[in-house]
């Protein structure tokens, strides 16, 4: 008989499409952190507008359009904040274009002899 118990591991699946791996609450799908993400879009689900996931690459960026144009045109949104929350998407995507451009200056420094 194993003196190590079977731990159910948190079933949200990140960004990059990898499990979180944190072992979940008892009685739980989800851990401590994912549990309370996952409980807080229900909730924003049902009292305010769609929620906007993180806007660490392109298809989030476009996830996050999509919801702000459902929004606007549910009403759950005005007009104002919609041209806010759109130009905060453009400086997302901007900003994730130029991260991309850039070369990765720790290993430019270590092909070039001049990092130790």
């Amino acid at each position: 008989m194993s003196q190590f118990a079977i731990v159910p591991i948190c079933e949200h699946i990140k960004d990059d499409g990898i499990r979180c791996g944190t072992p979940a609450l008892r009685g739980r799908h989800f851990c401590y952190h994912h549990d309370r993400v996952h409980r807080g879009h229900q909730i924003a689900a049902k009292h305010s507008c769609r929620v906007i996931p993180p806007l660490r690459n392109a298809r989030n960026i476009r996830v996050a359009a999509l919801n702000i144009i459902r929004d606007l045109r549910d009403g759950r949104i005005d007009l104002p904040t919609a041209r806010v929350m759109a130009y905060a998407l453009q400086v997302a995507n901007t900003t994730l274009k130029l991260s991309a451009e850039i070369p990765d200056l720790h290993q430019e420094l270590k092909n070039t002899g001049t990092y130790a």
